[in-house]
């Protein structure tokens, strides 16, 4: 699979970005952070209340997965649909406890030239690192559609993705799949007045996944369909400024979490999701100097409402757009 996406993306890369000028001159009709080309590094923490040996590894993985899919939609929202063709090489550290991935990815999409609205694409991601004692490499692909009116946008990414992990002689191979989907709808004035301090929305994302495992025991293995069905309804508002040459975008976000898989969701360890029902909290600021460079940072926590459990994730990320 490593191989079948590497070579996907530089088939797929040369088609669509081939016409790409890279010797032309800032100095001349582009604009600097208008080549369509650029580069970020992020940082992601995961931090919960529970006790490591309550933890397994599908919590990471599931963790995992629902942060390159909301790091996809973040790029995404904040896309300039005039640029036709953009390609943006990644780097993120992801920490969860005993798992600590560095995954490197290539972002490609082409947008739609007769209005600006839509976006399409690809992003490919290697990821290497540690998941408890043992050593795991991890690659996926996602295709994504992206198509954002004046009052509302909606994000679409299928993903698919093989996680090797191994220990001395001991091999696992796990594959994992699904979609993600996210609606939001700006609320217009009419209906609450109107808010000098922010834009509100509302929105619903969700996503529909599987995560097969392999079960090795007495010498037999069996493949288990770990499976789950997540999704969020809440708020979210926004508030832009501009100092000088600096943008700043401030977002906070507030909703309701459900699992509706809560009794397949980890059925490689026979255990059913306790915290079905969640509320989540998120607080983000974004800077950007110039349309080059941008620094953004965000908290979020997620609280049980079925328990006491709870788990929060901090992200710093820095982008450049050339």
């Amino acid at each position: 699979m490593k191989k079948l996406l590497f070579i996907s993306g530089l088939l797929l890369s040369n088609l669509v970005f081939a016409d790409i000028d890279l010797s032309q001159s800032y100095s001349g009709d582009l604009m600097v952070g208008y080549s369509g080309i650029g580069a970020s590094g992020n940082y992601i923490r995961y931090s919960t209340n529970k006790r490591i040996e309550d933890l397994n590894f599908l919590d990471y993985k599931y963790s995992y997965i629902d942060s390159l899919n909301k790091q996809l939609v973040g790029t995404l929202e904040n896309d300039n649909k005039e640029i036709e063709k953009i390609i943006i090489l990644d780097y993120t550290k992801f920490k969860f406890e005993r798992y600590n991935p560095n995954v490197f990815s290539i972002l490609l999409g082409i947008s739609n030239s007769h209005d600006n609205k839509s976006r399409a694409g690809f992003k490919l991601n290697f990821g290497n690192g540690r998941l408890n004692d043992f050593k795991e490499r991890d690659y996926s692909g996602q295709l994504f559609y992206n198509l954002k009116y004046t009052t509302s946008e909606f994000n679409f990414i299928g993903f698919l993705g093989k996680s090797e992990i191994k220990k001395n002689e001991e091999k696992e191979k796990e594959l994992y799949y699904g979609i993600f989907g996210k609606y939001r709808k700006n609320i217009l004035d009419k209906y609450i007045g109107y808010f000098d301090y922010l834009e509100p929305s509302f929105f619903i994302d969700t996503t529909i996944q599987r995560y097969n495992t392999e079960n090795r025991k007495n010498n037999k293995k069996t493949k288990i369909n770990n499976s789950s069905i997540n999704s969020t309804l809440g708020l979210e508002g926004n508030k832009d400024f501009i100092i000088d040459d600096i943008s700043i975008k401030a977002s906070l976000k507030t909703g309701y979490n459900r699992e509706f898989l809560e009794k397949k969701k980890y059925k490689f360890f026979d255990k059913k999701e306790d915290s079905k029902d969640n509320v989540i909290g998120e607080l983000g600021v974004t800077l950007t100097y110039n349309d080059f460079i941008g620094f953004n940072t965000s908290y979020q926590i997620k609280k049980s409402l079925n328990t006491s459990d709870y788990i929060d994730k901090v992200e710093i990320g820095i982008k450049f757009k050339f």
